[in-house]
C-alpha cells in the first residue's frame, strides 16, 4: 500500500489510505475542528429523538453541575467520524 504525506504547513503531516495496523498508539492525526453549537445540540436532539433535558433545556440545566446544556456523547463520536472520513486517512482502506 502506498502511503502518502502530504506537508500541512506545519510540523504535523497528513496521512492518507492508512490501514489499522499503520497506527501506533499515541500517535496524534491532526483533523480540523468544529465548534459545536446550540444549534447542533438541538439538531442531534430532534434527529435522534433524544431530547432529554440535559441537552435541550437551559433552565434544568442551570440546576446541574454543567448549568448550561451540554452535547449528547454520540454527537461528539459522530463528529469524530465525520472528521476522520473528511481528512481521508482511511479513504481506500476501509
Amino acid at each position: 500500500m502506498l502511503r502518502l504525506t502530504v506537508n500541512m504547513g506545519s510540523s504535523h503531516h497528513r496521512l492518507i489510505n492508512l490501514y489499522f495496523e499503520d497506527v501506533n498508539i499515541g500517535q496524534e492525526i491532526w483533523t480540523k475542528s468544529h465548534i459545536v453549537t446550540e444549534n447542533d445540540i438541538l439538531t442531534f436532539a430532534e434527529v435522534t429523538r433524544d431530547r432529554h433535558p440535559l441537552h435541550t433545556d437551559p433552565e434544568y440545566c442551570k440546576k446541574t453541575e454543567f448549568g448550561k446544556p451540554i452535547a449528547h456523547g454520540l454527537l461528539g463520536l459522530s463528529l469524530m467520524e465525520g472528521l476522520k472520513a473528511e481528512s481521508r486517512i482511511y479513504e481506500q482502506t476501509s
